[in-house]
């Protein structure tokens, strides 16, 4: 919030500026409500451009352009904080390609962290990038979304096998009394190619 909320509006605000003798003048009165609202649209288109200026904080119109121009590509609806964060993992996915980098923008996307291994896979000693990540917070989660996050990343020949880990309980009464890890497998793949979910 850029400006002190103190009045109600910004007519009250102008109000205070003017001599006393004013606030009987019927055209006074008229004037002073056009200009407040003229000042109160003026603050709004303020704040909606500085909001703007914040992935956190844009409004759809901003979301759906910078999908567009980062390429995303939505398969299910999603609200707009789920958009926003997945907008804000694309973004966090610049500069030089490295682990850290995708477990930033992984991280971005589910508030958790990532291991990454980097070892053969078959008898020909081919080797595969083996991404584990763990479930995070965050109430929802498209494991398709981090696929096709990797895959505009890493270049197009590396093949990658992509993990999710998280855990649930099995609960007796309201006590939870085991939790089980699970590792959720989202799919192996070449990156560049079209995200699936087996």
């Amino acid at each position: 919030m850029l400006f002190d909320d103190y009045y109600k509006s910004s007519y009250d605000q102008l109000v205070t500026y003017y001599p006393t003798f004013y606030i009987d003048v019927v055209e006074m009165q008229a004037v002073l409500k056009a200009e407040g609202d003229m000042l109160d649209g003026v603050k709004d288109g303020i704040e909606r451009v500085f909001g703007n200026c914040f992935v956190d904080s844009a409004d759809e119109k901003t979301v759906e352009k910078l999908e567009g121009f980062l390429h995303i590509h939505l398969r299910t609806q999603k609200s707009l904080e789920e958009r926003r964060r997945l907008v804000k993992s694309y973004l966090a996915g610049s500069g030089k390609l490295s682990s850290a980098l995708l477990g930033d923008m992984i991280a971005v996307y589910t508030g958790a962290s990532s291991t990454f291994e980097f070892k053969p896979f078959d008898e020909q000693g081919n080797n595969r990038l083996f991404i584990d990540t763990e479930r995070g917070a965050e109430s929802s989660f498209y494991p398709s979304d981090i696929m096709e996050l990797i895959s505009a990343k890493l270049p197009a020949h590396i093949p990658y096998q992509f993990n999710v880990v998280y855990e649930y309980g099995t609960a007796a009464g309201n006590e939870m009394v085991f939790g089980y890890p699970v590792e959720s497998y989202c799919g192996n793949k070449l990156a560049g190619q079209e995200a699936f979910m087996p």
